[in-house]
């Protein structure tokens, strides 16, 4: 085997091993909570109820269970779930447009072709054009590092001045925060990150 089917093959490996690692920790989750012993974020549970949609970044279910359970259909796991077995791992576009149409030598590890191939879907896409109904101008962003690995998604979402017009971010501590702006920075350049 050449060294890229290799890397393929570990990706695969590892990225079953971080399922099976995270349904054991949402087993004990699920444990923890029905015996009350999950302290919910005061902050998220006086919003839960107003979420009306989720665009999670995870592959676990635990907003769903531990503060608001959500319709399935208003539920997008962007990155896969652990119920479908769809994990996507890779990493983001670093060629430029024309070549990452035509060098498809390393496209196994990105991203954007993990969530075609793995079949996440992008139903957030449909939320935000407004396609099934979906009435909603506040966005709230919590437990994303808001990386650029994840440009293509958040700034879909950042940009759209149609249907967003508050988009709300939660932070753990003033590192975490100092480390969201910089990486927001990084996804909408500094001159657009200046008019929010």
């Amino acid at each position: 085997k050449d060294d890229l089917d290799r890397l393929k093959e570990e990706l695969d490996v590892f990225t079953l091993l971080l399922r099976n690692y995270l349904i054991h920790e949402e087993n004990i989750f699920k444990d923890k909570t029905k015996n009350n012993q999950v302290k919910k974020i005061s902050d998220i549970n006086k919003i839960a109820s107003q979420i009306t949609h989720l665009l999670s970044f995870n592959y676990t279910n635990i907003f769903r269970l531990l503060y608001y359970p959500l319709e399935k259909a208003n539920v997008d796991f962007i990155h896969g779930s652990l119920p479908e077995n769809n994990l996507v791992l890779g990493v983001n576009e670093t060629l430029n447009n024309i070549d990452e149409n035509n060098n498809l030598l390393c496209i196994y590890f990105k991203k954007y072709f993990q969530r075609i191939f793995k079949k996440t879907g992008a139903k957030y896409t449909d939320w935000l054009d407004d396609k099934n109904g979906t009435n909603f101008d506040t966005v709230y962003i919590y437990g994303h590092s808001l990386d650029i690995t994840d440009k293509e998604v958040l700034s879909r979402i950042i940009n759209d001045v149609n249907h967003v017009k508050k988009i709300v971010i939660f932070y753990h501590n003033k590192e975490h925060y100092r480390q969201e702006i910089s990486n927001l920075v990084k996804i909408l350049d500094k001159n657009t990150f200046l008019k929010y």
